[in-house]
């Protein structure tokens, strides 16, 4: 575990790089609910996240399969305790190939006007739309 991880974190960091327009990948029930663990951990309040749409490519220049990057809407309570509205996320979803295990690194989640510009622009720009 403590490879992927590191191998994970290391594809995290080299997210912000420049790379052409990725041909969609689909998400698998098990990424999905690894994806959804891994924001869902980052929230005030758990409980209440409502998932929109999470879209993923494979991740810019890395040629063989199991680095993937994803990016998604998220709606949850906030600290006053009600919905803050879709919010979008982006981060790095490997996924073990030997147990097909996956592991979520969530990037950025949205806090502001600007950061939800940046994240939608970013993940625009990798090709998912």
């Amino acid at each position: 575990m403590v490879t992927l991880r590191t191998a994970v974190l290391t594809a995290s960091v080299a997210l912000a790089s420049a790379a052409a327009a990725q041909e969609a990948y689909e998400l698998n029930d098990n990424e999905v609910a690894a994806i959804q663990r891994a924001v869902t951990l980052q929230l005030k309040d758990p409980d209440s996240a409502k998932f929109g749409p999470i879209k993923a490519v494979p991740f810019p220049g890395v040629k063989e399969g199991g680095v993937i990057l994803a990016c998604g809407l998220v709606n949850a309570k906030n600290g006053f305790g009600g919905y803050a509205g879709e919010t979008p996320f982006v981060g790095v979803l490997a996924t073990y190939r030997q147990t097909g295990e996956a592991e979520f690194v969530v990037r950025q989640i949205a806090g502001t006007e600007t950061d939800s510009a940046t994240v939608i622009s970013y993940c625009k720009s990798q090709g998912i739309r």
